[in-house]
């Protein structure tokens, strides 16, 4: 049996993979990936803002395009250690990321309609977003495909 080496775990492939603590489940290696993912495309929303003279819809646009590359790759990779990276997963992760931001957006303006503040329908809305992509993600974009 192959010795851990501070909770890593040498794969017969040669990479390694964590196995201790509380990266041991895929919800916290998801929200791991979130917190990775909100900082680099905020940076790079931010950066084309400052330094780039970009606007704040095609800064945006770059920012959420680097996100969800970088989302994937370590999703698929390192939270559902996804074994059948291919065409069809990546369809399904960006169908997922649809479902998800669009019912984020429909809480959003629902609340912000009802007379709430819109700050608050924001932040509220952002637990409907990751749980619904979390799901989404397990159980549809990341499930073998038989």
């Amino acid at each position: 049996m192959a010795r851990r080496l501070m909770g890593f775990l040498p794969q017969a492939d040669g990479t390694l993979r964590y196995e201790a603590g509380i990266l041991n489940n895929t919800l916290s290696r998801f929200l791991l990936v979130g917190g990775a993912n909100t900082v680099t495309g905020l940076s790079v929303i931010y950066g084309g803002k400052m330094w780039g003279g970009m606007g704040d819809v095609s800064a945006n646009l770059l920012g959420y395009g680097v996100g969800l590359t970088l989302s994937y790759v370590l999703n698929s990779s390192f939270t559902f250690r996804c074994q059948n990276k291919n065409w069809i997963t990546v369809v399904r992760y960006i169908i997922v990321f649809l479902i998800s931001y669009l019912s984020n957006l429909l809480f959003v303006l629902l609340f912000i309609n009802a007379g709430g503040n819109s700050y608050l329908a924001h932040a509220l809305g952002m637990p409907i977003y990751t749980f619904m992509f979390y799901y989404g993600s397990k159980h549809f974009a990341f499930r073998e495909i038989k």
